[in-house]
């Protein structure tokens, strides 16, 4: 899962990005995982993830523990952005 960050300014979506950088520890904190920070320098956007290893080929064992992954954190992950995202303002 991911935040992608394009408000469609390169400057905007760089300055979004260190805000949020600058809180990393305290964000990974209130997720309980470590996450893979992507400025994206070649492009206009950046990327904020939380990622698990797998694929819909893996057995019916590992699937589960993909479904579990994702149950657990996709509404977790949204919650700790929004309380971060809404500090900030955009023109």
């Amino acid at each position: 899962m991911e935040i992608y960050i394009d408000t469609g300014n390169k400057e905007d979506n760089d300055g979004l990005f260190t805000e949020l950088f600058n809180s990393k520890d305290e964000i990974e904190e209130n997720l309980g995982g470590i996450l893979e920070w992507d400025n994206l320098s070649n492009r206009r956007a950046c990327r904020i993830s939380l990622n698990i290893e797998g694929s819909i080929d893996e057995s019916e064992e590992k699937l589960k523990e993909l479904h579990k992954f994702a149950t657990n954190n996709v509404l977790k992950f949204q919650k700790v952005f929004e309380s971060f995202t809404q500090r900030f303002e955009l023109e």
